[in-house]
Parts: structure tokens; sequence; C-alpha cells
């Protein structure tokens, strides 16, 4: 695609010319063969304009033909065929949240025809045989992947109407391989028949299971959300429960949101957030006013009722973009005052170490050995910001009595044996637990040359703190 600069400038002709002339800005700028400095200048004395001719650069570029549309993933390019095309509609469907009868829609079908005239649309339920196919063979592999395979833990989540009628739930699996490495598999989503109930809600779990050749039985223990249904379904079947720790700091999050004073801010914030979002050219003037400042958060817009951490990211983007709100008229009421911005800017640093937490545990590479070490890190930091905001961060005695987290604790070298991690309870009861769970016997004083490494900041600190100068001469990470 030709670069959109030569929409605005004269493109040169001669190669060895080293300078263009802005028509917009009568400057000369440097050219040397590359359009970097070009585009720089436009992005930043030029945005619309940039903008624009991008836009018109990036439509012109996408209605061009294009021929080899039907050859994306064909084995064999001599010979082209619909499958690899009906595959890529089919996974956008499944990957949206656009229904089958988008292929009988006349504007997408007029759509398609300007991609490529020869390409034919299947029809709704020819996609939905091919999905049912694709699953079946998902189910398949999944059978040969897990035959004489015992011992898992689940992880589910569900979706309910608000009258509570029709609801479903995804099912993943975590376990260890015989490589002692960690995998995680989608078994599939099952609707509920009925009511939400845990007996309802078991015998979908149990459904998918058996699909892939699994026993609930088997199952050690399962991760969810707090929803009582769900703790009741681990009881009922004798299974540990987790809570799902991103659940428990959006608790948090929301709890703190609760406070009178920070309530009044954030409905200002949200209020804020709805008329940047309604009001288009005020939105684009506040954009070059943020680039000028060079403000690296974006602006605060509407976010979902279900986004974790909303109130911690409205907060975040209104701060940052304040100087951008002052010349707006419509905004003028909304506007946080110089009180409620500084408790603004104390809340940010007390719900920054939850939010960096967060980001933390939610990522496929964390532990759930890590829970309790990153909260109370982040309760070490928030107690020192010494503020009575503070208060309604307490959230960690959820895990201090979970037998399941205690376990972790001990398995994992990095935290086993760390002076104040295990609430009222000792590390001998960490023992007693694992060797009842998995009825043997195990060392008292496991022997572990393991130091774990230090950093300025973060759970590392913590508990280097934790460990005192012990860390320094032990050969094991029992402290005595």
């Amino acid at each position: 695609m030709t670069s959109p600069v030569w929409k605005v400038f004269d493109k040169p002709i001669d190669s060895s010319q080293k300078v263009v002339g802005c028509p917009l800005y009568r400057r000369q700028l440097r050219y040397n063969n590359s359009t970097s400095n070009i585009i720089a200048h436009l992005k930043n004395m030029h945005p619309d304009e940039y903008a624009k001719k991008t836009k018109a650069a990036r439509r012109s570029s996408l209605f061009e033909e294009k021929p080899n549309l039907k050859r994306i993933h064909q084995e064999n390019e001599n010979e082209p065929t619909n499958q690899s095309t009906d595959e890529c509609l089919a996974n956008f469907i499944c990957t949206s949240a656009s229904s089958f009868r988008i292929v009988e829609n006349l504007e997408f079908q007029s759509f398609v025809r300007t991609l490529s005239s020869q390409y034919a649309l299947p029809s709704a339920n020819t996609l939905r045989r091919y999905i049912d196919t694709e699953n079946e063979k998902y189910t398949n592999d999944m059978k040969k992947h897990f035959k004489n395979f015992k011992s898992f833990v689940l992880v589910t989540d569900g979706f309910s109407d608000r009258k509570h009628d029709h609801s479903f739930y995804s099912v993943h699996l975590l376990f260890v391989n015989e490589n002692y490495e960690r995998e995680m598999h989608l078994i599939g989503v099952e609707t509920v028949s009925g009511p939400g109930t845990s007996i309802n809600i078991s015998n979908a779990l149990i459904a998918l299971l058996e699909r892939v050749n699994l026993k609930l039985s088997d199952c050690m223990a399962v991760i969810s959300d707090g929803a009582r249904v769900l703790q009741c379904l681990s009881q009922t079947h004798n299974l540990l429960n987790l809570h799902c720790s991103c659940h428990v700091i959006n608790l948090v999050f929301e709890e703190y949101g609760q406070i009178p004073c920070i309530k009044r801010i954030l409905d200002k914030t949200k209020k804020v957030a709805a008329y940047i979002r309604s009001h288009k050219s005020e939105r684009d003037e506040m954009k070059k006013t943020a680039s000028l400042l060079k403000t690296t958060e974006p602006l605060p817009l509407p976010l979902s009722p279900t986004r974790w951490a909303s109130i911690f990211l409205l907060f975040k983007n209104y701060y940052a973009n304040i100087t951008a709100f002052g010349s707006f008229s419509g905004l003028q009421s909304y506007l946080l005052t110089p009180p409620e911005l500084n408790i603004t800017q104390e809340s940010l640093t007390i719900l920054r170490p939850l939010y960096i937490t967060m980001r933390r545990l939610e990522k496929d590479e964390s532990f759930g050995s890590e829970i309790i070490p990153c909260m109370l890190s982040n309760l070490d930091e928030i107690q020192q910001t010494q503020s009575p905001l503070a208060r309604k961060l307490a959230k960690i005695d959820v895990y201090l009595e979970n037998d399941f987290i205690l376990m972790q604790l001990l398995l994992d070298p990095r935290f086993a044996y760390v002076p104040n991690l295990t609430g009222n309870k000792s590390w001998k009861d960490a023992e007693i637990s694992v060797s009842e769970f998995f009825s043997t016997d195990i060392p008292t004083t496991p022997s572990s040359n393991t130091v774990i490494q230090s950093k300025e900041l973060g759970v590392e600190n913590f508990l280097r703190k934790q460990l005192g100068n012990s860390c320094d001469h032990a050969t094991t990470l029992e402290v005595s």
C-alpha cells in the first residue's frame, strides 16, 4: 500500500532530493528516502489530515480485488477450493457475537462480493454442521489425550440470564503430565437443563467430562468464582475448592467503590467518560491535547459493568488526562474538586498494588501458591500508605483458611516454611494436610538449597523481609 503521506505531500521525482515541503505548514522537512520524519510531522502537527488520509488509503486497499483470498491455508494452490474460506468464516462466527444468520444478511453478502466475486457463501446450516464436525474431532482428540488419565483440577465458570432459567458452563482441565509439565485444556461448554442448581450444574459438568472419558470422582479440586452453587457442588462431591483470586481482588475493588466519598468521585468520572464517548468532536480535541502533552494513558471511556478493576482504570485514565478536560463547558459540573483529586490520587496509590497482582495472577504461567504471598505483599505495601481508605482491602482471610492453598504453599520451594504466610495455621498443619490428602508420609524438614531471589519491590521483597537475615546463611528454606 502506498504511504498516505503522499496524499498530502508531493512525492519527490528525483531520489537525490533531501527535503520536501509541507503544503499545510510552509515548512521544509528532511526526506532522505524515508517517510518517518514526514509521518511524525503529520501526526504531531496535522493529526486530522493524517487520520483522514490513512483511513482513505486503508479503505482503498481493502476494496482492491483479492485474487488469492481463497488460497489461505490451502494445501494445493493449483486446485483452489472454498474449504479454507469457509473455515475462516466459521472461526469468525465462533469468536464473535455474530449469529449463523449473518450469511443471510444482504449487506454482508454484498461486502463479501467486493472481496471476491467467485466465492459462494455457505448456508447457516452448512456452517453449523461444519462446526459440529470440528467439535467432534476435538472431542475425539481429547479422548486419546486423556486415555488412562486420573487426577486433575477442574476450572469452571458460568453464565446465567437475569431470570436464572437459562445458563451454561465452561470447563477447563489443569494437570501435570508425565514430564512434570503443567497442561491446560478446554473440555467444552455445556448448557444446564433447568434452573442453575448445584445438582443440574453437576449433571452438566459430568456430561462434559464423560465425553472425554473422564470422571468427576478423579477430580482433585474445583477453581471457580464464589458462587454458592459451585461451592455446594464442591462440598457435595467432597472436592477441594479454590475461589478465583482475580475474582476476589475484583470484589475488593467493588467494595472500595462503595465508600461514600469514593462513590461520589466514581459517579463523576463515569459521567465524564459517558460525555467523552457521546461527543466525538470534543473527544478529538482532547486527544490532540493529550498528544501534545505526551499523555501515555487513554481518555476515560465507559467500561462494562463486568470489567474487572474498572474503578482503578477509570481513576487512572481520568487523572492522567485531567488537563484535557478544562476547556469544555459540558464537563464543568462533572470535574473533580481539588480535595476529590487528592482522594483520587490517594486511591490510585492504594489500588495499584492490587491491580498489579491481578495482572500477575491472571496469567497462564501463574501458580495458586503465589496467591497468599502476593496478597500479603499487597497488604504490606498498602499499610505503608497509612491511609484510612485502605480499611476495605482486607480479603486475605478467604485464603488463609483454605487447605488447598496451604498444601500448594508447602509444595512450592519458593514459599515453603517462610514465616507469617499461613495465618493461624502452621507449616506442621500443612504437612499433615498433604500427608492425609496423598496418603503418603513426607519428611518433617525437607532439605532444599533454593534461595529466594529478592528485588526492590513487590512480593519478592516482601518474602525477603519475612525471612530476615536467615536467608543469607540458612541451608534450607525452613527457619528454626
